[in-house]
């Protein structure tokens, strides 16, 4: 993810809303998906959830961590990186 991030980073007019964009999304895939696993496995617990979902619930919040990790590293290269020939600011709007 990080490095598709960096991949169209490099080529996006606005570095920050683009990697904005790719926060929002990656992290509300994650954590909805986490949302929709805990909703319905939720306590209390009637029955015991079957195996595969007791190694799947905690893969999913691992999961979303990292996706939380990834937009927080995708997000500080959207203001660091400078791109050769680029002599704007991070904040600084493109004028195209």
């Amino acid at each position: 993810q990080v490095t598709a991030s960096w991949r169209v980073l490099a080529r996006a007019p606005d570095r920050l809303a683009a990697a904005s964009g790719i926060a929002l999304v990656g992290l509300a895939v994650s954590i909805a998906a986490v949302a929709a696993a805990g909703a319905w496995f939720a306590p209390p617990y009637l029955d015991v959830p079957p195996p595969f979902w007791m190694v799947a619930i905690p893969a999913l919040d691992l999961a979303a961590s990292v996706c939380a990790l990834a937009a927080a590293l995708t997000l500080t290269l959207a203001l660091v990186r400078r791109y050769p020939g680029d002599t704007r600011t991070p904040t600084e709007p493109c004028r195209r």
